[in-house]
């Protein structure tokens, strides 16, 4: 008996593509690799082995058409009695037009045609013969009880606003022998929806499988290190690179984001698949990746002089300790410390969709103990670094929270400077910071999470001039470069940070 995945293959490539001149469906390499791994790979008891899958894949590479053809080829094929197939979308609009596609593909081929009964009122398509029913839904409507999916294909689960749709789905696939459901999206700007939630459990799985076994994560993406003005990133994550996704395009792309720089995040979504957001972030992405290109030796900076930004947010929330080092040649080198307690790790990893887990094992984050932050793991943490560098003050918010621990450090022998997080305070090490990029003067070692933090700043100004980061208005976690900018103020007290301090040059802002 033909494996299942091979005939989903070879019933797709008979199927006729009226937008491709009446082409008959040619299936690239990936998409044949992806359809023999989700429909068929099996269990010994020969049913399929997935029931879950992520394809995680930029625009352009033939998506749209191939889960067209997928909902065809279910149709026919899928072998439980009366089974029920559906296509789910974000919106009425873009469940239309997967329908349409399907509709147009059986319509394109007389015995498929002779074989359906199409009701463009309900997007419904049914065999009569098998029982088997395609229906295309969107969240947008709200009656959707009853269902017992055999497959569901979820198109740009990315852009889902709510999650309700996807949960009804995947609850009425227990009654299905071997239910399947595909999310395939392109990156989007929410973090807190339902798409971001599969895309992590994705990447959880594609690093350890036995996470869940039944679970496919097929991914193409870059990383946020990757140049975007190399098309050898392009190719890393564009599978149809040289048939639908074309070199001429890929550097016309390229160029207009370079000149008009507001169109980058759209290049860095869409084509090289990244989540960014929807607002327009204060540090420019490209730049700080070029700062963070550069190595920090950090044994060279044993015994040197140092500031430190103690960012303590709340007392159940992550914490950060970011040092600064003044070099001779005008350059400011970064050393972040984040602290997260370890009985929130686990809830926050799964309600912020945030890899806090995979950080902490990777060393980027310390698990301090308990359920609240640890300021004495801290305060000790921070008499172990200035056994190594000369921490010349410690900047903290001056907040209650901190009152207990500033006392403390004090008594410790630190230079404990109170700091405050509102215009007057935070402008000249926002500008400082500016400045610093902008030469190429930063240099951050490539932290992932204070690269995280960098792409969520956004900064509020005031109508003299002032300019701080906003925690209300920015996407996600920016502790860390709260802690460096208080760091910064402390190393702009001494004038050392590439020449004058500007409290010298232009003096403290009054506002």
């Amino acid at each position: 008996m033909m494996n299942p995945g091979a005939r989903y293959c070879e019933f797709v490539e008979n199927l006729t593509v009226p937008d491709e001149d009446n082409k008959r469906f040619r299936l690239l390499d990936w998409q044949r690799e992806f359809i023999m791994l989700a429909f068929g790979t099996l269990t010994p008891e020969g049913l399929r082995a997935y029931r879950e899958a992520m394809l995680f894949i930029p625009k352009k590479n033939g998506k749209s058409t191939l889960i067209a053809a997928l909902l065809v080829a279910a149709i026919f094929l899928e072998t439980e009695k009366n089974a029920q197939i559906y296509s789910a979308a974000n919106s009425r609009e873009q469940a239309s037009i997967i329908f349409k596609q399907a509709k147009a593909m059986i319509e394109a081929d007389p015995w498929l045609s002779s074989h359906c009964i199409i009701t463009p009122s309900k997007k419904q398509i049914t065999n009569p013969k098998t029982g088997a029913t395609y229906t295309a839904l969107s969240a947008e409507v709200s009656d959707k009880n009853g269902m017992k999916p055999a497959l569901v294909l979820c198109d740009e689960i990315g852009e889902w606003r709510k999650p309700d749709l996807y949960h009804k789905l995947k609850t009425g696939t227990a009654a299905s022998a071997q239910p399947l459901i595909i999310s395939l999206t392109t990156a989007g700007t929410d973090t807190h929806g339902i798409g971001y939630e599969i895309y992590n459990v994705a990447k959880q799985v594609k690093a350890d499988p036995s996470f869940d076994p039944a679970f496919l994560p097929v991914i193409y993406e870059t990383a946020p290190e990757d140049d975007w003005t190399n098309l050898e990133t392009w190719k890393k994550c564009n599978p149809s690179w040289g048939t639908t996704v074309k070199e001429e395009y890929a550097r016309r792309a390229i160029a207009e984001a370079i000149a008009v720089p507001t169109r980058l995040n759209e290049l860095l979504r869409y084509h090289l698949n990244r989540w960014v957001n929807d607002r327009t972030a204060w540090i420019p992405e490209l730049i700080w990746q070029e700062c963070g290109k550069l190595p920090i030796d950090f044994d060279s900076l044993k015994g040197q002089v140092c500031d430190c930004g103690l960012d303590l947010a709340s007392i159940q929330d992550m914490a950060a300790a970011v040092l600064t080092f003044p070099l001779e040649d005008g350059r400011l080198a970064v050393l972040p410390r984040f602290y997260l307690p370890k009985e929130t790790a686990l809830e926050r990893s799964q309600r912020d969709h945030v890899p806090y887990l995979t950080w902490i094992q990777q060393g980027h984050i310390v698990e301090t103990s308990g359920a609240a932050t640890d300021y004495d793991f801290i305060r000790a943490d921070l008499n172990k670094l200035a056994e190594q560098y000369r921490i010349r003050r410690i900047v903290i918010d001056r907040n209650l929270q901190g009152a207990q621990l500033a006392t403390q450090l004090a008594g410790d022998g630190f230079t404990v400077n109170p700091f405050g997080l509102g215009f007057y305070s935070m402008t000249p090490p926002c500008r400082e910071l500016e400045r610093l990029w902008l030469t190429r003067k930063l240099i951050h070692g490539n932290h992932p999470v204070l690269n995280w933090n960098a792409r969520n700043v956004i900064v509020e100004t005031d109508a003299a001039g002032g300019v701080k980061p906003s925690k209300r208005n920015s996407i996600e976690k920016i502790d860390g470069i709260v802690a460096l900018l208080m760091a910064l103020g402390g190393t702009l007290l001494e004038g050392s940070a590439g020449g004058k301090s500007v409290y010298e040059e232009r003096g403290i802002l009054t506002l």
